[in-house]
């Protein structure tokens, strides 16, 4: 099936919810080339890149914030304040 030249495709995911192997579309998009970003790194690493070192990176070809976004959130940081968030609930 062809897709249509005013279509760009789209793939988004949930980090630590799909793995590439759970997820045949997101799986093959890599493989074929439609995100050349991700062809490279490892299936290990296909959720958090920005988590590799950035000379790991390198060798992938991606660079943050040049031909691969930079992370919209710190999952880590997030987590912590949703945890302080349930607490504060739980405490009123």
């Amino acid at each position: 099936m062809a897709i249509p030249a005013e279509k760009s495709p789209a793939i988004c995911w949930f980090r630590d919810d799909l793995r590439l192997a759970d997820n045949p579309a997101l799986a093959a998009a890599a493989e074929s080339g439609w995100l050349p970003q991700l062809a490279r790194i490892p299936a290990k690493h296909i959720h958090a890149p920005s988590e590799l070192s950035p000379l790991e990176l390198a060798g992938f070809g991606v660079t943050l914030g040049e031909n691969y976004p930079e992370p919209i959130v710190k999952h880590a940081q997030a987590w912590q304040r949703a945890l302080a968030a349930a607490s504060r609930m739980r405490n009123t």
